[in-house]
């Protein structure tokens, strides 16, 4: 996914400006994350390019779609992103920093792809560092955050690598269940690298499922494919 523009069934996503670009897990995550029932909007925190608005834009068609995000330079790649985009109409994108943006209104759902690296050897570019790196305290001011954006009824959707999951899981812990999560891994003969995570206030029977990328190479798995079908041309 090194290109400037990738193309999708419904949309292209420019990365001229983006100081990360885009990958796998945001794709795995916009098209994982069952949103609720509900009407409220729906809110990508930490936009970058905008993906995850867009992605949730087309498959939720009667909902509005917001998006935060503090980085200049992102900031107005997600903005061109959206005004290329049929759902141009529907989405709506503020500037701000976690955890001291406030939403105007709770949302329903929320997803966030949050930085990678929890206190690791940092990045020279402070763009990518502060995309991609966070201090260990990250996931319980977030988690609070988070909390605070949601109707009752609302739910969070994240994407998380291996090396961070349990601090997420542990600051998810106050007020909110694990409803969804699906352990990621590259191949069937691979460690388990990235867990998708739906968390509710709702104590509800936990599913657990798995999901193996690719069959061999670079070929995408059957159940890959499916997934992600509305997306990939």
């Amino acid at each position: 996914m090194a290109s400037s523009v990738f193309r999708f069934k419904q949309f292209e996503l420019h990365q001229h400006l983006a100081p990360f670009r885009l990958g796998t897990d945001a794709v795995l995550l916009g098209a994982w994350a069952k949103t609720s029932a509900g009407k409220g909007p729906i809110l990508d925190a930490g936009t970058g390019t905008g993906i995850l608005a867009l992605m949730a834009a087309q498959r939720n068609p009667k909902r509005q779609v917001w998006a935060v995000e503090r980085h200049p330079n992102a900031l107005e790649q997600a903005k061109f992103n959206f005004t290329q985009s049929p759902f141009y109409q529907k989405l709506r994108l503020f500037e701000g920093t976690i955890p001291h943006w406030k939403s105007p209104q709770p949302v329903d759902d929320l997803l966030c792809n949050p930085p990678y690296f929890l206190n690791h050897t940092k990045n020279p570019n402070t763009d990518i560092e502060s995309a991609r790196h966070g201090d260990t305290n990250l996931p319980w001011e977030w988690a609070e955050w988070m909390r605070d954006q949601l109707t009752e009824e609302g739910r969070i959707h994240m994407i998380l690598p291996e090396v961070s999951v349990a601090f997420w899981q542990q600051a998810m812990h106050t007020g909110m269940h694990l409803q969804a999560h699906t352990l990621v891994r590259s191949t069937s003969t691979k460690a388990v690298s990235r867990h998708l995570c739906s968390w509710g206030r709702e104590q509800v029977p936990l599913e657990v499922q798995q999901l193996t990328l690719y069959a061999s190479g670079e070929k995408r798995s059957p159940e890959f494919e499916e997934l992600c079908r509305a997306f990939y041309l």
